[in-house]
C-alpha cells in the first residue's frame, strides 16, 4: 500500500488530570524528511485551534529513525522551537506555553516497524503533538487523563453521530446510490485524515459490519481545482491525490476485519465538487471528501 496503515499515530505521552473546567484537543503536526518548516495548511489548523479559549499549550516533537541520534534531538527541538514562534506570532503569550520539548527519535521508532515501503523512514512518527487545554464553561464535564497510547471504545449511543448512518436498514440500502460522508475529511493536499473524521469512519464501520451482505465501492474527491483532474499527493508524492484518500478509507476498514470483496475504490480528482467555487475551510473540506457507492446489498 502507498500509504501508511495506522491512520491515528500513537504515542508515549500523558496528559495530567484536569481539573472540571478544563478539556484538552491535541493537533498532529506531519513534515517530510528532515524538514523542519511549518506549511500553511498546518498554520491554518492552529489558526482554528486558538479561535476557543486557550488556558495552556504543551508542545513535543519527534523525528523517525532517520539519521543519527544527536541530529535528530537538534532536529526536534527545531520542529518544537518553529511552532512556538509561530504560536507567539499569532500573539500567543509565551506564558500559555507550558511545555516546548524536542524528544529526539520516537520511542517507536525503527526500521523493522516501518510498515510503507514508499517511504525512507516512518511518517507518523515525524511529529509535532500540540496539546491544547481549554477553558470549559461546563462544570458536569469528567477529568480527563488522555493517553495516546490507548484507543477509546465508543458505545453505540456515542457513534450516532452521523444521521446516514445512525440506521442503515435494509430499504435505506438503494443499490446505485451515493452515501456522502461529510465528516471523513483530510488535511490539504494529502490523505492523512483531520482528527474529526474518526467518529465517522467508526460509524461507517459499525455499518458494515451491521450489513454483512453490504458491497460498496468508495469514491475519493479533491478540491481547490477546477480541471477535473486528480491532484498532487505531497505525502506519497504522486498526482493521485483522490485515490488516495479512497485507498486510506478502504485500508481503514480492512483493518477493522471488512473483507476485501466486498469493496473496491476509486479517485474521481476534482470532477465532481460539491462546491465548484470554495469560498471557504468548510467548502473546502466538503469537497476533499469520500463518498460510499452502493454497489450490491
Amino acid at each position: 500500500m502507498r500509504f501508511i496503515k495506522n491512520i491515528f499515530p500513537l504515542i508515549l505521552l500523558c496528559i495530567s488530570t484536569l481539573s472540571f473546567s478544563q478539556i484538552s484537543d491535541t493537533l498532529t503536526i506531519y513534515y517530510s524528511i528532515d524538514d523542519d518548516k511549518l506549511e500553511g495548511e498546518w498554520k491554518n489548523e492552529i489558526r482554528n485551534k486558538l479561535k476557543n479559549d486557550v488556558v495552556d499549550i504543551k508542545i513535543y516533537s519527534y523525528t523517525d529513525f532517520l539519521g543519527p541520534a544527536d541530529h535528530n534531538k537538534r532536529l526536534s527541538d527545531k520542529r518544537a522551537n518553529a511552532t512556538k514562534s509561530f504560536l507567539i506570532s499569532q500573539e500567543v503569550s509565551k506564558n500559555l506555553i507550558s511545555e516546548c520539548k524536542g524528544m529526539g527519535i520516537h520511542p517507536f521508532s525503527s526500521h523493522e516497524n516501518r510498515i510503507n515501503p514508499d517511504d525512507r523512514g516512518i511518517l507518523q512518527h515525524r511529529v509535532t503533538k500540540l496539546i491544547f487545554i481549554y477553558h470549559d464553561d461546563n462544570e458536569n464535564k469528567k477529568n480527563i487523563s488522555q493517553h495516546f497510547e490507548e484507543e477509546q471504545e465508543d458505545s453505540p449511543e456515542e457513534l450516532k453521530v452521523i444521521p446516514i448512518f445512525a440506521d442503515l436498514s435494509e430499504e435505506k440500502l438503494v443499490i446505485g446510490e451515493n452515501i456522502i460522508l461529510d465528516n471523513i475529511i483530510f488535511h490539504g493536499g494529502t490523505p492523512l485524515f483531520k482528527s474529526e473524521s474518526e467518529n465517522a469512519l467508526k460509524q461507517l464501520l459499525l455499518a458494515m459490519q451491521n450489513n454483512p451482505t453490504l458491497k460498496i465501492e468508495i469514491q475519493g474527491h479533491i478540491c481547490c481545482q477546477s480541471d477535473g483532474l486528480d491532484g498532487w499527493d505531497r505525502i506519497n508524492e504522486n498526482n493521485e491525490l483522490s485515490a488516495n484518500r479512497a485507498e486510506t478509507v478502504y485500508d481503514y476498514l480492512i483493518k477493522g476485519g471488512v473483507e476485501a470483496k466486498r469493496m473496491t475504490y476509486v479517485g474521481l480528482g476534482s470532477e465532481f465538487k460539491r462546491f465548484p467555487e470554495e469560498r471557504n475551510f468548510r467548502e473546502e473540506d466538503l469537497n476533499r471528501r469520500v463518498e460510499i457507492l452502493i454497489i450490491d446489498k
